[in-house]
């Protein structure tokens, strides 16, 4: 019989959330308004993620910006430590025209965990490729931190 052992175990790594913390489920909430005339070259930068982090899920609710909306919700990446990766938590959902919400994370962000602090952003495609009415748009990322490991 063979025994398959985690990365936890054959490092001989603590248990999540004991010591400094980590293990334990937390939530990153953004909203940024998004105004009348913005453009698919608009950056919307949303804010930051804490190092050691691996997100869990992601919830985003847009509104009716005038049209269909199509975004990506992703990383600017570190330095040369992460590649940027503009869809990493959502890739391509298409909004309908009355607005909606998306609950369905991108495969490549599934376990990806980050070494340092990442910055969030999303790139939209915009119907007509500009905003005819404005609206908050709003991001929840559920996520959890390690401690570090040596």
């Amino acid at each position: 019989m063979a025994v398959y052992n985690s990365d936890q175990i054959s490092a001989g790594t603590p248990i999540a959330g004991v010591g400094l913390g980590g293990g334990q489920v937390k939530e990153a909430y953004f909203s940024t308004t998004i105004g009348v005339g913005a453009t698919t070259t608009d950056s919307i930068v949303l804010g930051y993620l804490p190092p050691h982090c691996m997100v869990r899920s992601i919830m985003v609710k847009s509104p009716a910006f005038g049209g269909a909306t199509t975004l990506n919700v992703g990383d600017a990446g570190v330095g040369t430590a992460i590649v940027a990766d503009v869809d990493r938590y959502l890739a391509a959902n298409n909004i309908t025209t009355a607005g909606g919400v998306i609950s369905t994370m991108a495969t490549t962000g599934v376990f990806f965990k980050n070494t340092t602090s990442q910055k969030i952003q999303i790139t939209a495609a915009f119907a007509a490729g500009t905003v005819a009415t404005a609206g908050v748009l709003e991001v929840s990322l559920t996520y959890t931190t390690e401690e570090p490991q040596q």
